[in-house]
């Protein structure tokens, strides 16, 4: 099946040719050293101290028990209970991100398409704006009875199953509410030149330093000449609708070593609207994603093991073992859940590159990044749909 490749990815790969180089050599040594009879000490050692950080994290767990709402429908189809308390979540804001830990989750995609369908039909949200750089083709698709179908537009975005399904009901929307459709647009930059560029280091770094804030300036333009008045939705990674000063690209402990600092589209739009711009985050527990390999760059079924001891995504397993949504405004202060999400804590993030020999996961402030949090347990990787020959 082929995947999508999304706008920053042909950088993203000039780096992961150049990163593997030096990161095969270094498994090979790791491979080495977890042979020798002194790795067993240390391995029993970092084992002990995630199970210390398991043993210290049992407050937290408890009063997760007591502050998430479990989600009791279904990524297809929430239940009226979640779609109550999505409601309070989103109360009276003007535009809401809406994050993925993976453009390649079936999970995440079917829960986002059913956020979004929520927010249409009872909230009067009328703007999808999309990461991507043209929305035309999509738009026609919405907006004019032609003969292709979900699949077809869903080319020119992200060309799986689950987007395909969300095209559709959007075009089905509009039939059946002519009056009020949904209007589609995106704000991402377009890559022109950017895989010459790439093959410097320092250019593709540019490229990390500044899409974001083109993407925000896009979006605030469209909102406020187009759009003004009207209740929007952005759609987009994580790492774009979050909302800190600076952030670390790429997610995942590639970040650690590389460092590249950057300001996201979240901060803009928090800055531009204040509380007016709420942000729901996904992550997940273990289980699939599709994602580009950055050794080979072929599109792959990425495996995700489960968390290591200690980090927010085992925490989150333990608390219900099942999909949550959690008001991360709305901890009680001085609290023990309180107090950890005031220090980093390790969830689950792919981009849409990954190394096979790092572990996805990001350090986050999580109250500092979103306001919100949606955690699925089990992911599975979304359905490709081939692309037309």
């Amino acid at each position: 099946m082929d995947v999508f490749y999304t706008n920053d990815e042909m950088a993203a790969r000039s780096l992961g040719r150049t990163a593997s180089r030096w990161l095969r050599p270094l498994w090979g040594l790791l491979r080495f050293l977890s042979s020798l009879r002194g790795s067993l000490f240390l391995c029993a050692l970092a084992l002990l101290a995630g199970l210390g950080l398991e043993w210290a994290n049992r407050p937290v767990v408890a009063q997760l028990r007591a502050e998430a709402h479990p989600i009791t429908g279904s990524p297809a189809a929430l239940s009226p209970a979640d779609r109550a308390h999505l409601r309070r979540l989103v109360g009276g804001a003007r535009v809401v991100g809406l994050g993925e830990g993976s453009h390649g989750s079936k999970e995440i995609l079917e829960y986002k398409a059913s956020v979004v369908r929520f927010l249409v039909e009872e909230m009067g949200f009328s703007v999808l704006g999309l990461e991507t750089a043209d929305a035309s083709f999509i738009n026609t698709f919405i907006h004019l009875d032609t003969p292709m179908d979900g699949a077809a537009a869903a080319q020119s975005f992200l060309p799986t199953r689950e987007i395909a399904g969300l095209l559709g009901w959007m075009a089905e929307h509009r039939r059946r509410h002519p009056r009020r459709p949904l209007d589609v647009f995106g704000f991402d930059v377009p890559s022109y030149g950017l895989d010459e560029r790439a093959r410097d280091v320092r250019g593709w770094l540019t490229h990390l330093r500044t899409r974001d804030r083109l993407m925000a300036e896009s979006a605030i333009g469209e909102l406020e000449r187009r759009f003004a008045g009207r209740r929007a939705i952005i759609w987009a990674h994580n790492s774009h609708v979050a909302f800190p000063r600076k952030r670390l690209f790429p997610p995942g402990l590639l970040q650690g070593m590389l460092g590249v600092e950057a300001t996201p589209m979240g901060w803009y739009l928090r800055q531009r609207y204040g509380s007016d711009y709420f942000v729901l985050a996904t992550t997940f527990h273990s289980g699939t994603v599709w994602a580009v390999k950055a050794t080979d760059r072929t599109p792959s079924i990425m495996p995700l093991s489960p968390a290591l001891p200690g980090t927010a995504i085992s925490a989150f397993h333990q608390a219900f073992g099942q999909d949550f949504l959690l008001d991360l405004r709305a901890v009680r202060p001085g609290s023990p859940l309180e107090n950890w999400m005031q220090r980093p804590q390790l969830i689950h993030e792919v981009a849409s590159v990954y190394l096979p020999y790092l572990p996805p996961l990001r350090p986050v402030v999580l109250p500092d990044y979103f306001d919100a949090l949606l955690f699925i347990d089990k992911t599975t990787a979304a359905e490709a749909i081939p692309t037309p020959p």
